[in-house]
């Protein structure tokens, strides 16, 4: 693995750290489960569904969110559309089957919810297929970049800052989804 690489995965845990305390704030009974824990033994491909497996308080039923971070804030978002495009293996973009999609920006305490299903139906032709160059990555990594405030406006993000959320201790009425709805 890379230095690159492992400083990728730093960030992602630092996020993580975040995330979970910040869900728990907003709904301190809810049971959040890592598919990478709790499914390591399996062989299945856990892009498929996502990073965490959450029930709610007052729900029957859990959902699944795939998890994002980013150490800098560039004002965009990568959607991963080929893991190894030399491969034809897909992206996590392309195969991931959670409901939601939380991509936090470390720098900015900046979170963007968004329903996958309304990220996928964004008209996709203005935003072009580009080749990740960030990391040294183990494939031929592709994907679109596109920008945060258009997220927003034609797929209902929105934006959180958990890290100031959690330090003000702004709990928020259980009544309160996480989503946007």
């Amino acid at each position: 693995m890379s230095k690159k690489w492992d400083n990728c995965r730093e960030v992602e845990a630092k996020s993580v750290e975040i995330l979970r305390a910040w869900m728990l704030m907003r709904n301190p009974n809810a049971i959040i489960s890592s598919l990478e824990t709790e499914c390591r033994e399996l062989t299945i491909s856990l892009q498929a569904f996502g990073d965490w497996f959450v029930i709610h308080q007052g729900e029957s039923f859990g959902r699944l969110y795939e998890l994002k971070a980013e150490m800098k804030t560039t004002g965009n978002i990568f959607l991963e559309t080929w893991e190894n495009r030399n491969n034809l293996k897909q992206g996590w973009w392309q195969k991931c089957q959670a409901e939601w999609l939380y991509y936090h920006f470390l720098d900015s305490d900046t979170l963007l919810t968004v329903k996958m299903s309304r990220l996928r139906s964004m008209d996709r032709s203005s935003y072009q297929e580009r080749k990740m160059e960030k990391y040294n990555s183990r494939g031929d990594v592709w994907g679109m970049l596109v920008p945060i405030d258009e997220v927003l406006k034609r797929a209902g993000g929105r934006i959180f800052h958990p890290k100031s959320e959690l330090a003000e201790g702004n709990s928020v009425p259980e009544q309160v989804p996480l989503s946007n709805e």
